[in-house]
């Protein structure tokens, strides 16, 4: 929830203002946006259990005529929303986007987003610089966990942004998340040992009744979490948040 407060915070989002959200998650940037900081959301998700799982969370929080969920590829926003959103808003979704597609994703944030007094905020996994290239081999987490996936670096994303928006960007801030990684993935790794069971998940996924099939799936979340920590703590992987703002709008104050 403190991460999310503080994306919105750097978002500058007011009570009013509309928020456009590439990547739903589960419905929780949304709902705290509306809810806490009386904001009027859409947000896109490829996927139907996302979609699924976030409305009814919405609807149990009673923000159906705040919070909108689309089932909706990004690139496909309709033209109604030209020049129709505050702010911008995307946490880990830039990874699946692709490297040739960066200056398309950005095009379209400009595209959503008012001309002045607006405001975008991205934050995903990244390669630092002298690791990073638009072709990443198979590994275990493009193998097994995010098929695909493609790690930005920071340099990357802010050229695309320039790119994209024909320079109707004004970089406001960078944020490196890394540090507190290590430690996030260990506590993932005690919260899958205390809240997962094969009853639970075999409920959903008939493919993990039997046992071996089961420990093996936990054993890859393990791994993962394991093989992440130590990518970050190492700085072979970084973490970067980066806000935007329109060219002639006023920077943040700290006074």
């Amino acid at each position: 929830m403190r991460k999310i407060r503080h994306v919105l915070n750097k978002a500058r989002v007011k009570p009013g203002n509309r928020i456009l959200e590439f990547g739903s998650g589960w419905g929780g940037l949304a709902i705290e946006a509306a809810r806490s900081y009386g904001c009027e959301v859409d947000t896109l998700t490829l996927s139907i259990e996302q979609k699924t799982l976030a409305e009814e969370r919405v609807r149990a929080a009673g923000l159906e005529g705040r919070v909108r969920v689309h089932l909706l590829d990004y690139r496909e926003i309709p033209a109604e929303w030209e020049k129709a959103f505050d702010a911008f808003v995307s946490i880990e979704m830039l990874e699946h986007v692709g490297a040739k597609h960066y200056n398309t994703y950005f095009k379209l944030v400009d595209f959503a987003l008012k001309s002045r007094n607006a405001t975008a905020v991205v934050s995903a996994s990244t390669f630092p610089e002298s690791r990073y290239t638009g072709y990443q081999a198979e590994d275990f987490m493009r193998r097994y966990m995010w098929p695909n996936s493609c790690l930005p670096s920071a340099t990357a994303l802010i050229t695309a942004a320039q790119v994209g928006s024909s320079n109707r960007f004004t970089l406001e801030g960078v944020e490196n998340h890394a540090a507190h990684y290590p430690r996030t993935l260990r506590e993932w790794g005690r919260r899958l040992d205390r809240n997962l069971s094969q009853d639970i998940i075999a409920k959903d996924y008939p493919g993990l009744r039997e046992r071996a099939d089961y420990d093996a799936f936990k054993r890859k979340w393990h791994y993962l979490f394991a093989y992440a920590g130590a990518g970050f703590a190492k700085g072979y992987i970084t973490c970067h948040m980066l806000t935007f703002i329109r060219p002639n709008d006023t920077p943040s104050r700290c006074d």
